[in-house]
């Protein structure tokens, strides 16, 4: 009787492996092998500079040197704390490289701030002289009319003191939130975070705690507009009404999408 010894040769791709081949550049996690934190199902590292969402919003390009040691009060529990962020360098639409703030070591209670979630989809925080710069260069144009999905853009109308000891300046761009619909007698509502809160909050635009300000409105692409609605679905909110809000807010980005790749193809 003859028999046959067959053979097979397996190849797995390494990104299935969820291992780097070599140490990770930026030794992003304690396993320098690791790689997106074990998690490629949801993450990615096309550079192996910095891993992120599939959809992130700014692509990043590098990780810099400096780390930021800051203090700060928690907003829920009211006790100083200290934490450590990482410089990053992004890249926005046209090209130009800014500098966003990530916390890999989840130092802080919230990830990100008010422009992370604006710009970022809460991946890092983005300083407000940063923000400007993703606002003059990733294609958004300022509207007179404000839609869902649109970003709104507070400016301070008058000098003012902040927990720091310093005085924000009238005229500075100082918080950013997102529109989420109307109420039934057609006020505006906005979405965001307020300072280093865990947690979203709903207002209007009076009644946000950036006020008072001048505010301006500003939209960004569809796609764009539709990815941040989508992190804020999963993001943990105070109030159960604005689960509603952001699923209406989804569906009616995915019309506005889908009507906008229709017209395209005619």
């Amino acid at each position: 009787m003859k028999s046959t010894l067959l053979l097979i040769t397996l190849v797995l791709p390494t990104f299935l492996l969820a291992r780097f081949l070599e140490v990770d550049p930026q030794r992003q996690y304690i396993n320098s092998y690791s790689y997106t934190g074990n998690n490629p199902a949801n993450r990615v590292d096309p550079t192996g500079q910095m891993d992120r969402l599939p959809t992130s919003l700014l692509e990043t390009i590098a990780k810099g040197t400096h780390k930021y040691p800051t203090e700060a009060i928690n907003p829920e529990t009211k006790e100083p704390f200290k934490y450590r962020r990482t410089l990053f360098h992004a890249k926005t639409d046209n090209g130009t490289i800014i500098e966003v703030l990530g916390d890999k070591l989840n130092t802080a209670p919230a990830k990100t701030d008010c422009h992370g979630i604006t710009f970022t989809g809460g991946e890092f925080w983005v300083e407000p002289d940063q923000a400007q710069r993703i606002l003059d260069n990733d294609n958004y144009t300022q509207v007179e009319e404000p839609r869902i999905g649109d970003i709104a853009i507070f400016r301070a109308a008058v000098d003012y003191p902040i927990d720091t000891g310093h005085m924000v300046k009238a005229g500075t761009f100082h918080h950013s939130m997102i529109v989420a619909g109307k109420t039934e007698s057609g006020q505006l509502l906005l979405i965001g975070l307020s300072g280093l809160a865990t947690k979203l909050e709903v207002s209007t635009p009076e009644s946000s705690f950036a006020a008072p300000s001048n505010i301006d409105f500003y939209r960004g692409t569809v796609k764009e507009r539709l990815a941040v609605h989508k992190v804020l679905k999963r993001y943990p909110y105070k109030d159960r009404a604005t689960t509603s809000l952001i699923k209406d807010g989804i569906n009616f980005l995915k019309q506005l999408r889908k009507d906008e790749r229709s017209s395209k193809n005619q």
